[in-house]
């Protein structure tokens, strides 16, 4: 069987993990030559349905952990049809999952076995999270109508914060300086002080909505949204300048710097753009060769 994959990242130049749709993760230690299947929401309905069982036997009484039995259930009889959606992870060992419906997964040895985090992160209404951002013992995830909680030891507990804003956050990224910048919907974004765990709304965006974000090789943080413009700020996410223009497709779905400094971009309407990051920061248009209409990639 197919599936749609929605996202690739790699710990370090040998080991990645693919996600896609049906719950599937895909894992590589040759730097993507060759993968195998870890998992898929078949078996992730059932390591669920096992937590919840065992959650509930110790506190036979706990009104949530009732509803949370009866959503693994559903999960089980619903089959594998729910996507997963980002992974992060603070070594080729340790990694968080996320995806829709509340999903959180994590592995300590590199996907020979994965446990749920569904029971550990306060989500009762199973809100998709779109993104999870992990640095030391700190784990951030984002999601769908305002939906933000952290982790402070390394995933044993989380605790959801208020955001400004009620609309979903499609992406997030850690920055050097510590901060967290979290982007969705209408160009929303907010950088975060996770100390004093205050937003500063973020100046300068347009209204097209953020899909992904990434830090620069100077320490820039670069966003898109999904007209394809790539947007830049140098204060970490508290302002940003347009750095190139809509790329030749829309919908960009993935954002990367290259080791030479390029900014890659993909999305539906073609291969993508790439821009140049120089060393003044700005970005130029290189002559990457969009898809033609009708054409496969």
């Amino acid at each position: 069987m197919s599936v749609t994959l929605t996202t690739v990242a790699f710990a370090d130049p040998k080991d990645g993990w693919a996600l896609g749709h049906s719950g599937v993760i895909l894992h590589t230690t040759d730097s993507g030559h060759s993968w195998t299947k870890q998992f898929d929401g078949r078996a992730e309905a059932k390591l669920e349905l096992e937590s919840a069982r065992a959650a509930l036997s110790a506190a036979p009484n706990d009104a949530a952990g009732k509803a949370r039995l009866r959503a693994a259930d559903s999960l089980v009889h619903e089959g594998a049809d729910k996507p997963l959606l980002s992974i992060s992870f603070s070594s080729a060992q340790e990694a968080t999952v996320v995806g829709a419906y509340g999903l959180v997964f994590h592995t300590h040895d590199a996907g020979a076995t994965w446990e749920s985090w569904i029971g550990r992160v306060p989500n009762p209404a199973g809100l998709h999270l779109y993104a999870v951002r992990a640095r030391g013992s700190s784990i951030f995830l984002a999601g769908e109508r305002g939906y933000f909680a952290r982790s402070l030891d390394g995933g044993r507990t989380f605790e959801r914060i208020q955001t400004p804003y009620a609309g979903s956050y499609f992406t997030m990224s850690i920055l050097p300086s510590g901060r967290v910048f979290i982007g969705g919907l209408e160009g929303q974004g907010f950088s975060l002080d996770v100390t004093s765990m205050t937003f500063e709304h973020s100046k300068g965006l347009d209204t097209a909505s953020l899909i992904q974000s990434t830090v620069g090789p100077g320490g820039e943080l670069l966003a898109v949204d999904q007209n394809g413009t790539v947007w830049a700020s140098v204060d970490d996410g508290r302002n940003f300048t347009r750095r190139a223009p809509s790329a030749p497709q829309t919908l960009a779905a993935a954002v990367a710097v290259a080791r030479d400094g390029s900014l890659v971009t993909v999305g539906f309407g073609g291969a993508g753009v790439t821009s140049v990051v120089n060393s003044s920061g700005s970005v130029s248009q290189s002559s990457a060769k969009p898809a033609e209409k009708g054409e496969q990639r």
